[in-house]
């Protein structure tokens, strides 16, 4: 802030926006709404058991990433929709970092709590309410509206 008062340029405010952009803060200033809509969790949720996701933290900074790389929308919505469909992978070769990116963006669609624990039998009803919360998640961030008169 003091380089910008001090700045008495006619540019001050265009260095201002400029260096605010250009920080790795942004990334993670913004990405946290998408976070919070997608419902971003390091654990399972709803059991009592609460398992944590060791991995979940790839997909918060994926989204860091692509906020700070300003990744267009329609290709940010669909890595995390398809992204495992958008590239070919092979198992048996380390993943490029676009491939890695598509694979981790995937991870939007397992955000949500999830009832079925490992170790426990699949029992539908907690199956169903995961892929009702992937639903909410996609209809609400992506369409503005939600499914859930229908269910």
């Amino acid at each position: 802030m003091r380089a910008f008062l001090d700045d008495e340029t006619p540019e001050a405010y265009t260095r201002l926006v400029d260096r605010l952009l250009d920080s790795p803060r942004y990334g993670e200033r913004w990405g946290r709404h998408w976070l919070d809509a997608v419902g971003y969790a390091d654990s399972q949720g709803i059991t009592d058991d609460d398992f944590i996701r060791p991995f979940a933290y790839r997909y918060r900074d994926y989204v860091i990433r692509a906020f700070n790389n300003d990744k267009p929308y329609d290709r940010f919505l669909l890595e995390q929709i398809a992204g495992d469909e958008l590239a070919p992978y092979d198992l048996g070769t380390p993943p490029t970092p676009e491939i890695y990116d598509n694979l981790v963006a995937t991870g939007y669609m397992r955000m949500g709590p999830d009832g079925t624990s490992p170790g426990i039998t699949g029992y539908v009803p907690d199956r169903l309410d995961v892929i009702d919360g992937a639903l909410d998640a996609l209809t609400s961030t992506d369409l503005g509206l939600t499914l859930r008169c229908v269910r």
